[in-house]
């Protein structure tokens, strides 16, 4: 699980790679990475990521002899500050998840009809992905 680090880590396709390296097979790994925000150096803000980074990074993965599947990729608005979170949800083993995050909310996440992702706010105003 990692929440909010990777922006600041300058290699962080290589970190990744750490942490499937050290998931169980069996295992999942989760993360959120800001896909829009303020900069905050901590020491230095290096990223932003949207949802096709979880698909390329399990890809990058995979190639590099850690096979992941990437079983979630999205993005969640917050409100009013200006931050978006990008969602990434990964399994070494298991392609087809039977639960997932998204599913468990289906008041806030919604499917346009071309095939992006609306996330309703907690205000109740809708935003396309």
């Amino acid at each position: 699980m990692s929440s909010s680090c990777l922006e600041h880590d300058k290699f962080f396709w290589q970190t990744f790679v750490e942490m499937v390296r050290v998931t169980r097979t069996s295992g999942f790994i989760f993360f959120t990475v800001p896909s829009a925000g303020l900069l905050h150096r901590e020491p230095v803000d290096c990223w932003r990521f949207y949802p096709d980074a979880p698909i390329a990074l399990a890809e990058w993965s995979t190639r590099q002899g850690y096979p992941v599947n990437a079983v979630e990729a999205w993005r969640m608005v917050q409100d009013g500050d200006g931050w978006q979170d990008c969602i990434g949800v990964f399994s070494r083993l298991v392609t087809n998840v039977p639960h997932k995050i998204m599913d468990e909310y289906p008041e806030l996440v919604r499917k346009s009809e071309h095939g992006g992702i609306y996330v309703v706010r907690p205000s109740g105003n809708v935003v396309e992905l």
